[in-house]
């Protein structure tokens, strides 16, 4: 068997990297013109010190349930019925503040700096979090990945759960011909857990014939031994954005009790005129 699907050009895949968090890449990453971008220490050593001491005493941490290692806080819309999704974006948008007490909360400022440049371009999109019957998405979460192997989160893509049929009618399906880029602000990674990023968007025939049409998770590692592979150090503080339709995995951190803290959530043009984002 073999994974069939797109793969793009040298000037995309790509990440680009500098010291600053630079808009306009993120806006080439979600127009499809760059793989990815990674901004170095973007988030300072005592503001992440502060958001992983409140993320670790939050007393509703809770472990997934859904075969992915891990904990977070929040929620996430994967592989659930829509209306469970929003009850729980409710909850969780009226305390996931809290993760950020006694500092500044870092994906609200990423948002509304990425938002004022948004206004200078000459469409002007908007960008808000997604809804549905009037309510919005859980506007970020935060997760630690320990795990075991190589992978502490296996190889998958982030589009094929935009497609579930139990979440017919919400607006983040209107994202899938666009790309879907993941957020990802790295809080702790002690334990050195790198990215692996693949040079395939796998199409839904491979989808099909993998059984992961609704959920993209986990390809067999064996089956993108053909593709080229980026690996990128993570540190904690970097901030980095990437087009989820490739497949990419999270390497398992070295030492058993070292974990790969990161606040994440998922964006993308849903129109011309409005850029949405989720969890």
């Amino acid at each position: 068997m073999k994974i069939t699907g797109f793969s793009k050009n040298k000037e995309f895949f790509k990440f680009h990297e500098s010291d600053f968090v630079d808009y306009e890449k993120i806006y080439e990453v979600l127009t499809g013109k760059l793989a990815g971008c990674i901004f170095r220490k973007a988030i300072s050593a005592e503001k992440c010190s502060i958001i992983a001491k409140n993320f670790w005493h939050y007393k509703e941490l809770e472990s997934r349930s859904d075969g992915v290692p891990g904990f977070f806080l929040g929620t996430y819309h994967y592989k659930k019925a829509l209306s469970q999704y929003i009850s729980e974006s409710i909850i969780a948008n009226k305390s996931l503040s809290n993760l950020f007490s006694g500092t500044l909360n870092v994906f609200e400022d990423i948002i509304t700096k990425f938002s004022d440049a948004l206004k200078k371009k000459s469409n002007s999109p908007i960008i808000r979090p997604a809804q549905y019957g009037g309510v919005q998405a859980c506007k970020f979460f935060m997760r630690a990945w320990k795990g075991s192997g190589e992978y502490s989160l296996a190889p998958h893509d982030d589009s094929a759960q935009c497609t579930a049929k139990i979440q017919k009618g919400f607006e983040i399906q209107e994202v899938i011909n666009n790309p879907v880029v993941a957020i990802n602000m790295c809080i702790e990674n002690e334990g050195d857990g790198k990215l692996h990023y693949w040079d395939i968007q796998p199409d839904i025939e491979t989808k099909k014939r993998l059984g992961l049409e609704e959920t993209g998770y986990p390809y067999p590692t064996e089956l993108l031994a053909d593709f080229d592979k980026i690996e990128l150090d993570i540190n904690a503080g970097d901030i980095y954005f990437f087009n989820g339709k490739n497949v990419h995995a999270v390497s398992s951190p070295k030492g058993q009790d070292s974990y790969r803290t990161t606040i994440a959530g998922l964006m993308g043009f849903k129109d011309k005129k409005t850029i949405i984002y989720w969890t």
